[in-house]
This record gives C-alpha cells, sequence and structure tokens, in this order.
C-alpha cells in the first residue's frame, strides 16, 4: 500500500511559527527570510545526507538547502553594541552547555587570534570572530569555525535557542553547537537521528557546513 503522506506535497498552512520570545531579540522580525516559512527538505537534515537521501520518511526534493541568512547578511546586522546578539561571546551564547572558547580578539591588530587559556579577558564577540580574519598565533580552524557559528546563528533564529526539533531549519541550536565545538577541535562529530548513531569525520562534518552555508 503506497503511503500518502510520502507522495503528497507538504501543506505548509499547517506549518506555524510559534508565538514567543527567541533568544535573540531583534531576530523577531527577520523571520520571513529565505526560505524561513518552508518545510527543511530531507536532503538537507543530517539524516538524509546520512541515508544518501533513501529513506522512505523523507524523499529528497530539489529544493535549495540554504535557508536562513546568509554569513554575508548576519555581518551586515551584528555589531558590537551591548545587549545585542553579536555582542555576545561563545561561553554565553548556548543556554544549556558552553561553545568551546577558542577565540580572543587582538585590538592591536584587529585580529582574532587563538584564545589565552589562561585568561578570559580578551575573548572574542560573535561580531568579531565573524568580521575579522586570522592573526597569530593562528586560531583554531577560523574559517570553518565562522561557518559553524553562522550554522548556530540560523538555527538559533529559526528553531529557538532551546530548539529541540526541525521544524524551519536542519540543525538544532545543540546540533550546532557540537558541530562548531567539532570543526575548532578538529574532530569528528557523533550523533543519533532516526536512522541511529553516526560518526562523522571531520571532513565529512565540513562537506555538510557546506552544504548548508552561504
Amino acid at each position: 500500500m503506497t503511503n500518502e503522506t510520502e507522495n503528497n506535497a507538504v501543506d505548509l498552512g499547517r506549518r506555524r511559527l510559534a508565538k514567543g520570545g527567541l533568544a535573540v531579540p531583534v531576530i523577531l522580525a527577520t523571520l520571513a527570510s529565505k526560505n524561513a516559512l518552508s518545510a527543511v527538505p530531507y536532503q538537507c537534515m543530517i539524516s538524509g545526507k546520512i541515508s544518501g537521501n533513501n529513506s522512505p520518511n523523507g524523499p529528497a526534493t530539489a529544493e535549495s538547502c540554504k535557508l536562513g541568512k546568509s554569513g554575508r547578511t548576519w555581518l551586515s546586522e551584528l555589531s558590537d553594541t551591548s545587549g545585542t546578539p553579536g555582542a555576545r561571546k561563545l561561553a554565553n551564547l548556548y543556554p544549556a552547555g558552553t561553545f568551546s572558547d577558542v577565540y580572543d580578539f587582538k585590538p592591536s591588530s584587529f585580529r582574532i587570534v587563538a584564545a589565552n587559556i589562561m585568561s578570559t579577558t580578551n575573548r572574542a564577540t560573535i561580531n568579531q570572530i565573524l568580521r575579522y580574519g586570522a592573526g597569530s598565533p593562528t586560531p583554531p580552524n577560523l574559517g570553518y569555525g565562522k561557518k559553524a557559528l553562522v550554522l548556530y546563528l540560523n538555527a538559533e533564529m529559526l528553531n529557538g535557542a532551546m530548539g529541540t526539533a526541525h521544524d524551519f531549519y536542519p540543525l538544532t541550536t545543540t546540533e550546532a553547537k557540537g558541530i562548531f565545538n567539532a570543526i575548532v577541535a578538529n574532530t569528528g562529530y557523533s550523533g543519533t537521528t532516526s536512522l541511529g548513531p553516526f560518526t562523522w569525520t571531520n571532513t565529512e562534518l565540513r562537506s555538510y557546513i557546506d552544504l548548508l552555508y552561504f
């Protein structure tokens, strides 16, 4: 018997953004950004990537995985103004566990450098991390660290800081945090989907980041 839910288009009319606050206040007016109100294409999900889009529970579509906001758009909107999203630091970005504090801001050269493990005084803000290039000592994996941070911001914007579902973005904030930490540590990434547990190498993880980042 053919399962109608496998063949019928998703009724977007059933999708409703929950009323209430998000962790990033200024984002409330921007939820209509690119594809924010669409169902998440299966091929953009971790489970879709793992299965090669062959699962009957979520066939691949032709839709783009470039969801939420681009890195360039985030740069145009963030700042270091106190109390705004860009002024946050990695240590206080995620509500249930910390990001790896790996980047310091070097005022003398306006660069991001590897964090001083003996001091937290110069920890970089989100805005500073995304805006500036590499300095010395070389920060760990800054290029993909920036990309992973953009993925987190999109997950926070569309699924909520405490989001446990993938209603509007392929990643939850928990998954995005884990991806960031694995990238800057240059390690693999492990998790569990409806298909069961999995482990990606750092190279496989970067490939997935490139699928979502724009």
